[in-house]
C-alpha cells in the first residue's frame, strides 16, 4: 500500500496541487444535498459544516487505524498469500463502514 502522503493530489481551480481531505469532502456533499432538498437553510449549513467534518473524521478515524495495520500485515506476508491478506483486509475493514443489517 502506498503511503497517503505519497498519493496523486487534484489540482485545485488555480491549478495548483491541492489537498484532499475526505471528511470535509463528506461533509460538504451531505450539507449540499439538504440545503438543495431544502431541509437546511444556507446559513445554517454553513454552521453545521464543523460538525459534520468531525463527524465524518471520527467515523474515518477506525478505518485509518485498520489501514495501518494492514499496511504492517502486508509488508508481513509473501506474494503467494496475496489471496488470504486481500480477504483479511476486507474482513476488518467491513464492519467499519457497513451496518449490521448490510453484513448479514
Amino acid at each position: 500500500m502506498t503511503d497517503p502522503a505519497s498519493r496523486p493530489q487534484a489540482d485545485d481551480a488555480n491549478g495548483s496541487r491541492a489537498s484532499r481531505d475526505p471528511a470535509i469532502e463528506a461533509a460538504q456533499r451531505v450539507l449540499d444535498t439538504m440545503f438543495e432538498e431544502g431541509q437546511i437553510s444556507r446559513s445554517l449549513s454553513n454552521a453545521f459544516k464543523e460538525v459534520g467534518e468531525a463527524a465524518a473524521r471520527e467515523a474515518l478515524k477506525p478505518v485509518r487505524e485498520e489501514i495501518g495495520h494492514l499496511q504492517r500485515f502486508a509488508s508481513d506476508v509473501g506474494p503467494s498469500d496475496l489471496g488470504r491478506g486481500l480477504q483479511h483486509a476486507l474482513d476488518r475493514i467491513a464492519p467499519l463502514i457497513y451496518t449490521t443489517e448490510e453484513l448479514s
